[in-house]
């Protein structure tokens, strides 16, 4: 799904764009901020403003502003953790979450707010009540509403820079292969959402029936796309990811295939396990899960509170 909205990651000394420079000293006072350490930063209207003189979008804006180590505010605070390179490659990718529930919910948000330039969110549920002690973006106004479409709606309210997309289906191993580069996409849940930008980079499963969720990664490895795999029960629950080519579901689960989804789960165990695969996700996308053979198994007890890591 990596479209080429930019030129290049910047590497070694940073080239003076003079056209964007031209453009900057055009803009409206305030727009451009200058940091006590000389970076500069550019507001989201300056962004769109600049966007117009270079008639790019304005997530090619915001790639081309990063290529001259100038940063839009939206990013200023990932500055010093992330370097320019790792945010335009993170709004070069693309990722598919199946399921906009207890997971899904909050990793949309979590992987917007990283940057992450398009996402496509898969659900076809609607909110109900019993969704309320856990879901975060379940709340009384949205009962009875598509899960994918409140979810898509919320990450446009928080990243200028990230094209969402609902799919009001429930994922299946024919909708999958098709978007990964089988069969044609035509009469499929994915139909219009794939054709122009290809692939994602990585496909996250927040869902939770566990036997169509080993089928999925066995999809995913057929087309070699990277499978970011959560689950919860009660005050637990597991992230792992399966790499390139890689199946993991079936040991993880001794090899069953089993029913479920619908045992009891607290308001915490979601939001760790979320967080843990919004955290695996970028290091597949930003390619630091490249040399691992593994990448491990994590689990987090919510009751204790305990994060434990487990290598294979």
């Amino acid at each position: 799904m990596s479209a080429d909205i930019g030129r290049s990651v910047p590497r070694g000394a940073v080239q003076r764009d003079a056209e964007l420079e031209n453009c900057l000293d055009s803009l409206t006072r305030g727009s451009v901020n200058v940091d006590t350490d000389g970076a500069r930063f550019v507001s989201l209207a300056g962004v769109r403003e600049t966007a117009l003189l270079l008639r790019l979008s304005p997530r090619q804006t915001a790639v081309r502003l990063l290529e001259a180590d100038i940063w839009p505010e939206v990013f200023r605070r990932s500055r010093g953790t992330r370097t320019a390179g790792d945010i335009i490659r993170l709004l070069s990718s693309g990722v598919l979450v199946l399921g906009a529930g207890g997971l899904g919910g909050l990793l949309v948000q979590l992987l917007a707010r990283l940057g992450v330039g398009r996402l496509v969110i898969v659900d076809g549920d609607r909110f109900e009540e019993s969704n309320l002690n856990r879901q975060i973006l379940c709340s009384r106004e949205v009962l009875g509403r598509s899960k994918a479409s409140v979810a898509a709606s919320t990450v446009a309210g928080i990243a200028p820079f990230t094209e969402v997309s609902a799919v009001n289906a429930f994922a299946d191993e024919a909708s999958l292969d098709a978007c990964l580069g089988g069969n044609s996409l035509e009469g499929t849940a994915f139909s219009g959402f794939f054709e122009k930008d290809g692939p994602p980079d990585a496909v996250c499963d927040c869902l939770d029936q566990l036997a169509l969720e080993i089928r999925l990664e066995r999809v995913c490895a057929k087309h070699n796309v990277p499978f970011v795999h959560g689950d919860i029960l009660r005050d637990e629950g597991w992230a792992l990811c399966s790499l390139p080519g890689q199946t993991r579901l079936g040991d993880l689960y001794g090899g069953k295939s089993p029913k479920g989804g619908t045992g009891s789960v607290t308001a915490l165990a979601p939001a760790l396990v979320a967080t843990l695969m919004a955290s695996l996700a970028e290091q597949v996308l930003l390619g630091s899960a490249q040399d691992l053979q593994d990448l491990p198994l994590l689990h987090v007890d919510a009751s204790l509170p305990l994060v434990e890591r487990f290598e294979r």
